[in-house]
């Protein structure tokens, strides 16, 4: 009985393993990197780009999820873009070719013989989503949050914690 439960646990632990693996593979695909500068007290660059080929909108995501969060640690609770900029960060990879020597024996004349196969390079383009955003924050009171263009930084974080779970 102590045998089949061990059995059980460590089934149960790969199990859960697999799924965190294939979780953070998942999530690193879709991610996205970005970058703050403080251009003065109340104003930010943020710069959002795809670690891999993906998405507009997850790139989208990131830059309000950063610039909500940069805003919240600073004490603000709004905040407008005064500036955006979206574009693809182009980048050529290149695959060289190689040659493949296939040998096969040859009965006639006894003997093995070589036949080459090239495969020739090949060079492809990259394009990964890319946003940046120039932001002014507000605190409470500040600004009329009905007006148009302004973002509530609290809707924003509890909106993307919904997404994560």
């Amino acid at each position: 009985m102590k045998e089949i439960l061990t059995i059980v646990k460590w089934s149960v632990f790969r199990k859960m393993m697999f799924l965190g693996v294939v979780a953070a593979v998942l999530v690193g695909c879709a991610a996205a990197k970005s970058n703050v500068q403080m251009i003065d007290s109340r104003t930010l660059h943020v710069t959002a780009r795809a670690t891999g080929i993906g998405d507009r909108s997850d790139v989208l995501r990131s830059l309000y999820t950063e610039i909500a969060t940069e805003a919240a640690q600073r004490g603000y609770s709004y905040f407008v873009i005064t500036g955006s900029k979206s574009y693809d960060d182009v980048r050529f990879v290149h695959s060289p070719g190689n040659v493949q020597y296939n040998y096969s024996y040859n009965p006639l004349f006894k003997r093995y013989e070589a036949t080459r196969q090239e495969q020739e390079s090949i060079s492809r383009e990259e394009r990964r989503p890319v946003m940046e955003a120039t932001v002014r924050l507000y605190k409470t009171g500040e600004i009329d949050p009905s007006q148009e263009g302004v973002w509530d930084v609290n809707s924003i974080l509890s909106a993307n914690q919904k997404v994560e779970n």
